[in-house]
Order: C-alpha cells, then structure tokens, then sequence
C-alpha cells in the first residue's frame, strides 16, 4: 500500500527505489518530527477568492454601466449627428442643397433647411447683398494707393512724361492716352453656378476686376478722347453710354465662364487726361462748353422767335421752305407748286386736326399761332375791308350810271357840285374868292396850306408807327409811354 508523500518529503522515481542491480540509490531523507506551527493557508486563499470575486464583480459593474452610457453616448451623437443636417439660412444668403457631392436645389429661402449631415451632404450658404469692386490702379498713373482716392483737381501736373511701365492708361480711338477709375457694384445672382465654377470666394473679386478692366480696354478703344472725358458720358448716356457698354460687355465675360455673378453698376469715378497736358485740355474743354452753351442760347433764341412767329407750327412751315427751296434749285416745278400749296393751305389754317406729311415726317393738328396767325388775320381783314368797300363802290357806279343815263347834264351839274363840296370841306383847303369887276369872268384857284400838310404826316407817321409790332413790343417791355 502506497502512502502519499507529506509536505515536505522527497520521494524517489519507482526505477530508484527498487532496488535494481547496477543501480546507484539516492540517500533517503530521514523523517521529520511533527511541525509544531501550523499555517492557515485556506482561510488565506478563501480570502483571497471572496476578494477576487467583490472586485470581479465591481469591475464587472463598472464596465456594465460604462457600456451602457457608451451607448447613451453613440445615439447621443448619432442623434447629434442627424440634426447637424439642419442649417439656418439667413435672410442675406441663399442656400445650396447637395447630397453626395451634387446638387440638389439652390436658391433655398430663408430659414432652417436639411440636408444630409456632412459628409453625405451639406448645405452650402452664398451672400446675397451687393459687393463692390474698386478699378483704381489700372488705367490710373503709378502713385501710393492712399493718393488715388484724392480729387484730380488737387493732383498735380505729375511728370512730363508717361512710362507705360509704371503708368496704367487707356488708348481711346482717336489715338489719345487717358486714365480712368471705375468703382464696380455686383451680386452672386447664381449662386448654384458660383459654387459650381469659382472654387474659392477668394477669386471673384479679381475675375470681376479682370473683366471690366477687359470691358473698358474695348469700350475706349472705340471712342474719342471727348466722349471718354466729359460729362454724361456715363450712367446719364443710357444704353450707349460708356458704363453701359463696359458693363455689358464684362457681363459677357462673366457668363462665358459660368461664374453666376452678375454685374448690376459700373461707375466711372474719376477721368482725365495725361496729368502733364490736363490743363491745356481743361482749357480746350472749358471754350468747348462755352461754345456749347452759347450755342443753347441761340437755339434756345430761335425757338422763341419761331414760336412768337408762328407757334407750334413753326417746325412744318421750316420744313416746308427747305422742300420749296431744294425743289426750285432742282428745277422741279410741280414738285415746288404742289409745296407751295401745301404752304398755302397750312397758313390759311386746313391743317388744323389733320395729319399732314412733310419729307417723310408726319405732322398732326397744325395750328398757326404767334404773329404769322396775326398777320395773316390782319390780311384777312384787310381783304374782307377791300372787297366790301369795292363792292359798295360798284353799286354806286351802277347807280349814278342809271342817273346819268336819264339825264347827263343834270347828273354832271350835280357831281360837280359834290365834289366842290367835299373838296371844300377838307380841313387843309383855304378858300378865297375874288369876284371880278364889270361882269369879267373869274378864276377858282384851290391850293393847299403847307402847315397842315405837315400836320398830316407826321399825325400819319405816328399812326404807322403805332401800327408797328417791334414798336409796340418794346414799349411793353421797356415801359415806353406812348406819344
């Protein structure tokens, strides 16, 4: 029966202990008195394994619950993530939907708006208010930015020369050099286009500034000197203004490249000559406006005139003398007797509601008025006085010619007496009579006296000039009293 080795026994290999022939035993070890200390090792290792056990269990708590707010945590951010596809759009900006890098809708309203969460999908917001772009250094002569911004009136004569280096400048078409600056207002009118093309907000600014510096490269190459520098040229020329045209054709650069920008002004800020000659074209440019205003004047005189002459119909009537004369210097006599009807017709007032057709123009409601009305009036009536009294006098002719008829020697007895009468009773007439002597015949001798004669003219001299209309106009202006 074998025993089971005690702690701290040493028991040999069977092959050992067997005793064998041959084989060398190893010493046994003599046994050991009974110990007299005993250690508790199993209330120790029991400790042990209840201690392992709480923290076994207090880790596995721990990682329980850190597992569970790790969940909280990631619906938490999925949450988190859903919702980060919700943007506000402002009332300054339009939104671009897109979803896996294409897009979905532009031009978003105002407000919260979704879209899928980056990187899925975004939405990208562009400004919609104007944005402004100075053209300042371009065409304009080299000096510190701080000084382009002052008026060229305090600028001096600069250099005597341009170093085109150096010196921006514009070459109009009549060959002449100029400097210009322009101020530029824009607007992201597209912007699906815009997001689409310019790959930063970083580069609109100079394209904008490229294209119309190419739009006003063209625009002066076409024009004069003058129309480039003096005022209304710009903005108050309309559609064939300068700005216009530089507008429209950078306009036209920026669509060609998609860039979605639309350009909505163009303002020439400041224009001028070369600095070293801007005095000598100042002074070209001040007798030019003088000439032009005195120019006004007298069209502005000459309406007047034509509309105290002949009203508004002043213009057809003009127009109608150039016909009459271009047709005479033709020698195209009907062509000339048929205007002059026309003319006729339109002073004696037929064209008055109608329409009337001069070299091509059409005339409506001609209605004379102003002097040339007044004349015409006066001849009317002079005619309408001429004709009556003529008519008056051709009955009495036929009337005495009946008395005649009857009987001549008393008609001629009687209209002899009535001239004597009526010539007697002219305030001018002496008469004086001497009778003869002795039953002689006499003579009736009728003379005038000068003193009234000369009463007469002049009394008839002041009449016409009463009569006159310059006369009476100046008394009207001036104040004259009459004689």
């Amino acid at each position: 029966m074998s025993r089971t080795p005690q702690d701290g026994e040493f028991r040999l290999p069977d092959d050992v202990s067997s005793g064998e022939p041959g084989v060398e035993q190893m010493p046994v070890e003599e046994p050991r008195r009974a110990a007299s200390l005993t250690l508790r090792t199993d209330q120790i290792r029991e400790e042990r394994i209840a201690s392992m056990e709480a923290a076994n269990r207090s880790l596995a708590d721990a990682l329980r619950i850190t597992y569970r707010l790790i969940q909280v945590v990631m619906v938490a951010l999925v949450v988190l993530f859903l919702f980060s596809g919700f943007q506000q759009v402002n009332q300054s900006e339009s939104g671009i939907r897109i979803e896996f890098g294409k897009v979905i809708s532009d031009n978003l309203e105002p407000g919260f708006q979704f879209s899928l969460p980056y990187p899925l999908g975004e939405i990208v917001k562009i400004e919609k208010g104007n944005r402004t772009v100075d053209v300042d250094g371009t065409f304009w002569p080299d000096m510190p930015p701080e000084q382009r911004r002052r008026p060229i009136s305090e600028m001096g004569s600069g250099s005597d020369s341009l170093d085109p280096a150096k010196d921006g400048s514009l070459l109009t078409a009549d060959s002449n050099i100029a400097h210009a600056q322009f101020s530029v207002v824009y607007v992201r009118a597209r912007p699906a286009e815009f997001v689409k093309n310019l790959s930063g907000e970083e580069f609109e600014g100079p394209i904008v500034r490229a294209a119309v510096e190419r739009g006003a490269v063209h625009v002066a190459s076409s024009v004069p000197i003058d129309d480039l520098l003096k005022p209304g040229s710009g903005t108050g020329a309309g559609e064939n203004g300068v700005e216009s045209r530089i507008r429209r054709l950078a306009q036209e650069t920026l669509d060609a490249m998609g860039s979605g920008l639309e350009i909505q002004q163009v303002s020439m800020r400041s224009a001028t000559p070369p600095l070293f000659v801007r005095r000598d074209f100042n002074q070209v440019q001040i007798a030019e406006s003088n000439a032009g205003k005195v120019r006004e004047q007298a069209l502005g005189e000459r309406s007047k005139l034509l509309n105290q002459g002949a009203g508004t119909a002043n213009e057809a009537l003009l127009d109608l003398i150039d016909a009459y004369e271009a047709a005479v210097e033709l020698n195209e006599t009907e062509k000339a007797e048929g205007i002059l009807a026309q003319f006729d017709r339109v002073l004696e007032g037929g064209a008055n509601g109608v329409n009337v057709e001069i070299n091509g123009k059409v005339y409506s409601d001609l209605r004379m008025s102003g002097e040339v009305a007044r004349m015409i009036a006066d001849a009317q009536q002079y005619r309408s006085t001429v004709v009556q009294r003529s008519q008056r006098q051709a009955e009495m002719f036929r009337a005495k010619l009946q008395q005649y008829r009857a009987n001549p020697s008393v008609f001629l007895t009687g209209a002899l007496a009535d001239g004597i009468n009526q010539l007697l009773a002219q305030p001018n007439i002496e008469q004086s009579f001497w009778l003869p002597r002795n039953g002689l015949p006499f003579d009736l001798r009728l003379t005038t006296d000068p003193a009234v004669a000369r009463d007469r003219e002049r009394q008839k001299y002041e009449k016409d000039v009463e009569n006159n209309p310059r006369v009476r106009e100046m008394r009207e202006t001036q104040r004259i009293p009459a004689p």
